[in-house]
Order: structure tokens, then sequence, then C-alpha cells
């Protein structure tokens, strides 16, 4: 009986999620199930330039029995040391290296041609497995990559101490014969590969990916990437499923409790789904966080007390800042911030780095007859600074304005905007991401007013670059 390694990225994949409204407290808990439910390797989000992630990974690390606890980590050097100080004092650590190898994907994230990009697999796999025993490779595309630079790639990572090669069909169009037929041809153009285990990554969108798995096995793939929801890859309760009624005829296993697979992926689904109805036991890790009401005249107690329920331990110059950041959204507000709205304000203040801006005050017009024009004010290194600028909406405005005001343009790689409660009042949470060089900050910014909430954003990170810079 040939034994299969799974690895799930549930947790990677619900970061990416817009309709996401998993806390702290709820991953610690996903995590922790997947543990018990036997699963190889558990996959986190990359660390998003935030310390709220670092401080996950350092909570979670030393919860885990079983499984390795993986972090994805991009080309840049720059994130490898925050990465590894984070997953290291995890009984398995594990570093995940990704990169891009399709044209069109190499030129999107990287604006980079193929030499290019075989340096920076090269660096980073070796800087990774310097400092780390369990290095990964994961070759983002790879179907759609030419065969000999693939090739070229995986022999790059196997040569500078990748342990595993995954290998993605991001566009998930392949029959199982096909992904077949595709691995057995790696492994001619790679000897090295043989010695190396093997990991497929295949997306689930047009429902093939558990019958591509078992294909993959027959080609000589010893893991393979699952999810709990959503089309990524396979599923993770629809291959343990096969598992369990195929083992004996197919000659595969892996060490999934099926015993407990049902219960477990359904309690997994309803946190990552946010669902209302769930399990007691689920609720009982979270019923504390609905209580939380809070406005700009509580002591720094009982804000203190409702920070820890909702999973996070500050210092005091962080809880300073929430109390400030509290104080400036409650005024808005009739109505007190709740649960939701302080997770958010949390989470703004631990991920902020010296502010190199600052946002004075800001003027937007706009109208269904006019252009829309922002007038902004920042503190920049102690001085004033201000500029006006036009745009197709006051958002666009606003972020002209600011680069009008910085004399840099970035790529706005990401925009997103959601309300963190529901209501006339409800505060929202606005992530900005930009790119610069290659590498995407990202920022985020609260307020009950959406352009004030976008601007703090676009400024957080364009605070990060600038930190960065510096360095």
């Amino acid at each position: 009986m040939k034994e299969i390694k799974i690895a799930d990225v549930s947790l990677r994949e619900q970061s990416n999620s817009t309709n996401s409204e998993v806390n702290f407290k709820e991953k610690i808990e996903i995590a922790t199930m997947l543990d018990e439910l036997g699963v190889d390797t558990i996959e986190t989000a990359p660390i998003g330039n935030g310390k709220s992630d670092i401080i996950f990974l350092h909570t979670l690390a030393p919860l885990l029995k079983k499984s390795a606890l993986s972090c994805p980590i991009g080309l840049e050097p720059g994130m490898l040391a925050d990465t590894w100080e984070a997953v290291k004092t995890a009984s398995k650590p594990k570093l995940n290296v990704m990169a891009p190898v399709s044209a069109v994907q190499m030129e999107y994230h990287f604006h980079a041609k193929q030499p290019v990009m075989l340096e920076k697999i090269a660096m980073q796999v070796k800087a990774c497995a310097e400092v780390c025993q369990d290095v990964e490779l994961t070759l983002i595309d790879a179907t759609r990559a030419e065969k000999d630079f693939l090739a070229q790639a995986i022999q790059c990572g196997i040569e500078n101490g990748a342990k595993t090669i995954t290998v993605c069909d991001t566009a998930g169009a392949m029959f199982p014969s096909e992904f077949k037929v595709f691995l057995e041809g790696l492994y001619e153009a790679v000897p090295g590969l043989k010695d190396t285990e093997l990991s497929v990554e295949y997306s689930n969108d047009l429902h093939m990916a558990a019958a591509c798995s078992f294909a993959c096995f027959q080609a000589g793939a010893v893991q393979i990437k699952t999810t709990c929801t959503g089309s990524s890859c396979a599923n993770l309760r629809s291959l343990g499923q096969i598992f369990r009624a195929k083992s004996s005829e197919t000659g595969y296993s892996c060490g999934l409790n099926m015993t407990t697979l049902e219960n477990t992926t359904g309690k997994i689904i309803k946190l990552l789904e946010g669902s209302k109805n769930q399990q007691t036991e689920i609720k009982a890790t979270v019923t504390n966080l609905k209580n939380v009401h809070l406005d700009g005249n509580d002591s720094k107690e009982t804000v203190s007390k409702a920070v820890k329920e909702i999973g996070y331990d500050l210092t005091e110059r962080e809880l300073d800042d929430v109390m400030k950041e509290l104080k400036r959204v409650s005024s808005k507000k009739s109505k007190y911030v709740e649960h939701k709205e302080l997770t958010a304000i949390v989470n703004n203040v631990i991920e902020k780095v010296p502010e190199t801006y600052t946002l004075d005050s800001f003027v937007i017009t706009s109208g269904n007859e006019i252009n829309a024009s922002a007038h902004v004010i920042l503190e920049y290194k102690g001085k004033i600074v201000k500029e006006c600028n036009f745009g197709d909406g006051p958002i666009s405005a606003a972020f002209n304005t600011i680069e009008k005001i910085t004399g840099k343009h970035y790529e706005l790689d990401d925009f997103q905007i959601k309300s963190a409660t529901e209501g006339a009042e409800a505060m929202g949470t606005t992530v900005v991401k930009l790119r610069n060089g290659g590498k995407v900050y990202k920022g985020t910014g609260n307020s009950t007013d959406i352009v004030g909430a976008s601007i703090r954003a676009y400024i957080d990170a364009l605070n990060k670059i600038c930190a960065d810079e510096e360095k």
C-alpha cells in the first residue's frame, strides 16, 4: 500500500476570499481540527506585511501535534526572515517557495523572463534551505509553462535544496490522462525528480481534481493539495471518501482519520463559510465575541479585556493605539463598536509600520455632472504637504492626489471594500495592495466613510513601501 500525503490549503485560500469573515480564534480552531484529522501539512496564508499574520503563526506553531506547518513565501529576499521566525517553533516547520513559471504569470507578477526567474528561484530556495530542513518549491501554472523551462525550474529547485516539488495545473484544464502523461514527461526530463517528493495542485473548476489526483499517483506523485471549500484544488472531503472506498482496489492510502472525516470537515466548512447555524462546540469558542460593545468612553481595562477576548495580546503601546483608533471610529457612530469592528481596528493597528506619511485631512468633490476632485493634506516627516487632483471617481481622485504628493506611481494590484457590520453607520474596511518592484504591499483602512477608509489603506501600503526602502 502506497502512502499518499495530504497538504491542506484551506487557510491559504481563505485569505484570498473577499467574503471571508474568519477571525483569529476560528483560524486556530480550523488548523487544530485539521491536525487532529491527520492532515500531513497545513499550509497557511503568506505573511502579508502584517504583524497579525506573524502573531497567528507564533500562536499556532506549538499547537500542532502531527501536521507540518507550511508558510508560503514569494521570491522577494526580504520575506524570508519574518516567515522563518514565525514558523520555526513548530515541531515540523516548512517553507514553501512559490514561483510562477508560465510566460503570462511571470510577466504579470514580476515582469521577468526565464533567466531572471531561474535566478530568483535558485536564490530563494537556497536561502530557505539554509535555515529550514523541509523546503518545498511550488511552480504556479506549470502546465502552461514551456516544457524545457519547466524542467530547468524543477532541476534548479532540486539542486538548491527543495525536498518537495509541487506542480500546479492552475487553469484546471487537463483531463486525468493528460495530467498523468504530463507528470511522466517531467520524470523523463528531470531524472533527479525520482529522488524528490512530487506534489500536485490541481484546480477543481471542472470538478476533475479528485480523478486527476489518482492519475497523478499512478504517475509517481506522493502528495496532493486539498481544500475544504472552494475550487482552487481537490476537495478534502471528496478525496478522503475516495480513499476510504477505493484504497484496497487502488493500492493507495492516506493518514486521514476516516471515522471523523465527515464531522470534522463539516465543522471546518461552517467556519470558513461563516454559517449562522454552527455546531454548539464551535460556537462555544466565539460566544464571548458577540458580547463586545465598546465606545470611545470605555476604560483602557475594558478595551484590553475585549481585545483579549478576540484573541490578541497587545503591548501597552499597541493598546494605546487601539484606544485612539477606537475613539476616532466611535466618534462617527451613534452606536457602539462591535467585535468585528474591533477586530478590524486591532488588525490595522498591529500591522502598522513607522509612518512616513500621515493623513491630516481631505476634501472630496464629486457629482454626476462634474469630474471628481480631491484635496488631500498629508504630514511628511514633520512637514505639511498638500495637493489637488482629479479622477474618474472620488477614490480615484484621492489616489491620484496622493501620487501627486509623493511623486511616485505604484501599480494597484488589488482593491477591496467590505463592511464589518450592517446598517447605515457600518464601519467599512478597505484593503489596498500596491505593487512595487515585484513585491505586493497590503494596506488596510477603517472608517464609517468608505473614501476615508480607502485613503487610509493607500497610505498604510505607501508607508510599508517607504519602510522597506529605508531598510
